[in-house]
């Protein structure tokens, strides 16, 4: 049993970009990571108690943990919980209080699973809410939104020792920790997680999972597409802005627009800012350097349709977000 500071958690096989707001998570001081198990993107607070389970695979029952939990918190506050299809926990047949994820080796399993108790549902939503709507493709695994509520809503007094406590007493009566000493049983142990002298290999661990290439360039490849249309000089004019974003970089940047007397420079500029934003990472402000250094280069900003060019460069910049 376990809690975080805040941070989003976005599951192995997602798109961060279209499961949570990024660009607010960075101002807000929150850390966007990606774990090892599937399952879709939570949000984790002090408000919040995670729950793992770690054990052979022969005894991986993802329901019975479920319903083991809920057994303990029920033996102590009169609240309705049950399990969904798709092994969340509902609080009053309505609300989210657990969303659940797991893994499973050649011998082993671990599954773990939230419990709001009193997390900021404010800070949730504005973090969950991707800036990305209308013009995307991706192959990654996308998340399932639901309605969500604390579960100290109608336990006030609930929270994170007192979860722990029953959770951990029941699972002593209830006889599932089999190894365990039977002197010491009723003791719950509180650890130090990011103690390298207990837990060898674990500054490894912790670096890997917080490189740029784990949370962001693991990411399935996926498409932006975008159509404008604009009327410039009495004529309407349509640009279509499509890119490829695979392993976290940009893969390919097309942009099409309609033939102008200006054709030949346009195309040879549009070339410059295509090779110049292919192979970047797709970090907005990166992104947002690299726009206004284009924007600087006396070739790009001396030409002979100003107004299509500029115009171009605001669907880009919407396309990918940048915001300058």
């Amino acid at each position: 049993m376990w809690k975080n500071k805040p941070c989003v958690v976005i599951g192995r096989h997602q798109n961060p970009w279209l499961e949570c707001n990024i660009s607010k998570a960075i101002g807000m001081s929150v850390d966007v990571v990606r774990r090892g198990s599937g399952g879709g993107t939570v949000y984790h607070d002090e408000g919040n108690l995670n729950c793992s389970f770690i054990m052979d695979k022969c005894r991986y029952d993802r329901h019975r943990n479920l319903q083991f939990v809920i057994d303990a918190i029920k033996s102590r506050w009169d609240i309705d919980l049950e399990i969904n299809e798709r092994d969340d926990i509902i609080l009053d047949q309505l609300y989210k209080v657990s969303g659940t994820a797991s893994r499973l080796t050649r011998t082993k399993t671990y599954h773990h699973f939230t419990l709001l108790y009193r997390t900021d549902t404010e800070k949730l939503h504005k973090l969950l809410t991707s800036p990305f709507g209308t013009g995307v493709d991706s192959k990654a695994t996308k998340s399932v939104s639901s309605q969500v509520r604390n579960m100290s809503d109608y336990a006030t007094e609930m929270d994170f020792n007192c979860l722990v406590q029953v959770i951990g007493q029941h699972f002593h009566r209830a006889g599932l920790d089999q190894e365990i000493d039977q002197q010491k049983l009723g003791e719950i142990r509180f650890v130090e997680p990011t103690d390298s002298k207990m837990f060898p290999g674990l500054n490894k661990i912790q670096s890997t999972l917080e490189d740029w290439e784990w949370i962001y360039g693991k990411t399935p490849k996926f498409w932006l597409k975008k159509n404008y249309c604009k009327v410039l000089d009495g004529t309407q004019v349509t640009v279509t802005i499509a890119t490829e974003i695979n392993k976290g970089r940009i893969n390919q940047l097309n942009i099409t627009y309609p033939s102008t007397n200006h054709s030949d420079e346009m195309d040879s500029i549009l070339t410059y800012i295509r090779e110049a934003f292919i192979g970047q990472r797709f970090w907005i402000a990166e992104l947002e350097v690299l726009m206004h250094n284009l924007k600087q280069h006396e070739t790009i900003g001396n030409h002979g349709n100003n107004a299509l060019f500029n115009w171009i460069l605001c669907c880009l910049k919407d396309t990918l977000h940048i915001n300058v």
